[in-house]
Formats: C-alpha cells, sequence, structure tokens
C-alpha cells in the first residue's frame, strides 16, 4: 500500500529529528574534545610561564637602578598580572619612593609571557616594542638585553 502524505510527512519529520540528535552528539563531543584541547595547552601554558616567573625573580628582581636623582631609590620587582586567560602576565618594574618611603609611582620595563608556544615580551619605555620567540634561552637572551637597554641601568645589589 502507499504511504500516504500524512505518513510521508511524519517519516521526513523523525528522519530529520535523528539527524538532529546525532548531529547535536557529534557537536557535543566536538566541544568537549576541544575544551580538553584547551585545558591541556591553558595547563603547558602556565607550567611554562610559571619557569618564566621563577626566572625573572631569579634573575631580576632586586636589581638597582643607578639614581637618577637624589630622590630617586629603586629596584625592580617582579610581579604577575591577573588575565582573563588564566595564565598572568608577568611585570618587570621599578617602584619609585622618596627619602621617606612614600611611593611616587612606578617605571615599567617590561611585561612578559609564554602562551600558545611563544615566549613574548612587550617592552615598555617609551616606545612599545614587541618581542616574541619559540626558545626559551633566546627568549632569555633578549630580555637580558631589553632590561640593559633600559635607561636607568642597573647595580647589582
Amino acid at each position: 500500500m502507499a504511504e500516504s502524505d500524512r505518513e510521508r510527512l511524519v517519516r521526513i519529520a523523525q528522519e530529520k529529528e535523528r539527524e538532529r540528535i546525532k548531529s547535536a552528539a557529534l557537536n557535543e563531543q566536538e566541544e568537549a574534545k576541544r575544551a580538553q584541547q584547551v585545558a591541556n595547552m591553558d595547563a603547558h601554558d602556565r607550567q611554562k610561564n610559571d619557569e618564566l616567573l621563577a626566572y625573572c625573580k631569579k634573575t631580576f628582581a632586586g636589581l638597582k637602578m643607578v639614581p637618577i636623582g637624589p630622590e630617586m631609590n629603586a629596584e625592580i620587582m617582579v610581579d604577575e598580572s591577573p588575565r582573563a586567560d588564566s595564565v598572568p602576565s608577568i611585570l618587570l618594574y621599578f617602584p619609585h619612593e622618596d627619602k621617606a618611603g612614600k611611593s611616587q609611582g612606578r617605571t615599567f620595563v617590561a611585561v612578559v609571557s609564554y602562551r600558545g608556544g611563544t615566549y613574548t615580551a612587550l617592552k615598555i619605555n617609551g616606545q612599545n616594542q614587541r618581542f616574541e620567540s619559540k626558545d626559551f634561552n633566546q627568549f632569555k637572551d633578549m630580555l637580558v638585553e631589553l632590561v640593559a637597554a633600559h635607561p636607568g641601568w642597573f647595580n647589582k645589589a
């Protein structure tokens, strides 16, 4: 017996619903896979960023800026700055204090981070410049040169 128009409509609707459910399940699996990849990448980025933070603290924290005036007494500081993507930026800066110890602001040297397989330094010295490297040793060399080029110069404390 031939299928009636009504039966045909019901069959087509059921086929479309099965396809929709199958497609939704595939999309959900793909989204879960992408979320896991992002979580793995974020964990890797955080680990590499932590290694970079440890390097910056060991290498730069406590370096003294050559005084540029009697009121300036500053040493380089290394801090983390939270970001929306869960991997904090690392700040290299001088906090300025007067002789009484009152804060006179900060002079930023660089903002550094590791994200997505790349080490990045943004030089903040009147002329914002971006430096990138995928190799940690090359990045460390570049970062030392960037800090050494800061007009305040440094004396090892």
